[in-house]
C-alpha cells in the first residue's frame, strides 16, 4: 500500500507541477498577446492642414447650398459624367428636377474625420476624405447617416468626387 501511495503521490506531484508549467506557459502567452501599439499620429504641413480645411468648407457648402445650381456645381467632372451615365443628369437644372422634394431635414452634422488618402506625382492630392455623421428628421422618423466624401482637386478648387452613405432611421 505505501509502494502505491508514494506513487500516487508522485503522479499527483507531477500532475500539479505539469499544471503550473502549463499555466505559467498560458499565463505568459496572455500577456504576450497583450501589446501596446503605437498610435500613429498624423502629421500635415500648413498646405494639407489649408487643404482639409477647404474640403470642410466643401462639405459644409454642400448642405446649405441656396439652390440646386450651387449644389450641383460643388460635384468634380469625374462625379457629374457618373450622374450623365447613371441618372441622365446633363446639367444643374435636370439636376433640380431629379430631386424629390425635400421630405426630411438635416438637423446637424458632426465631422468625424478628415484625412488626405492620395498623393499624385506632380504634388497634388488626388483624393482627400471627410467622414461625417448626419442625423436628419423626417414627420414620425428620425435617423442618423454615415456619410464619406470623397473629393479631387480640379483646377485649384477642391470638388466632390463620390458621397457614401449608410444610416439607420429610428
Amino acid at each position: 500500500m505505501a509502494k502505491y501511495g508514494i506513487k500516487i503521490l508522485a503522479l499527483i506531484g507531477i500532475i500539479c507541477f505539469t499544471n503550473a508549467c502549463v499555466a505559467q506557459q498560458y499565463a505568459e502567452v496572455k500577456l504576450e498577446t497583450v501589446i501596446q501599439h503605437e498610435v500613429a499620429e498624423y502629421h500635415y504641413t500648413d498646405n494639407e492642414s489649408k487643404m482639409l480645411n477647404d474640403a470642410k468648407e466643401v462639405v459644409k457648402k454642400y448642405w446649405i447650398a441656396p439652390s440646386y445650381e450651387a449644389e450641383y456645381n460643388l460635384y468634380s467632372e469625374s462625379y457629374k459624367n457618373m450622374l450623365r451615365r447613371t441618372r441622365q443628369i446633363d446639367n444643374a437644372i435636370d439636376y433640380k428636377n431629379s430631386k424629390q422634394p425635400d421630405e426630411f431635414y438635416w438637423i446637424k452634422q458632426i465631422y468625424i474625420k478628415s484625412w488626405i488618402k492620395d498623393k499624385e506625382k506632380n504634388g497634388f492630392y488626388k483624393l482627400v476624405k471627410i467622414a461625417v455623421l448626419a442625423e436628419w428628421e423626417e414627420e414620425g422618423y428620425e435617423g442618423i447617416y454615415f456619410i464619406t466624401f470623397d473629393m479631387v482637386k480640379e483646377e485649384n478648387n477642391l470638388k466632390i468626387d463620390d458621397i457614401k452613405m449608410c444610416g439607420e432611421s429610428i
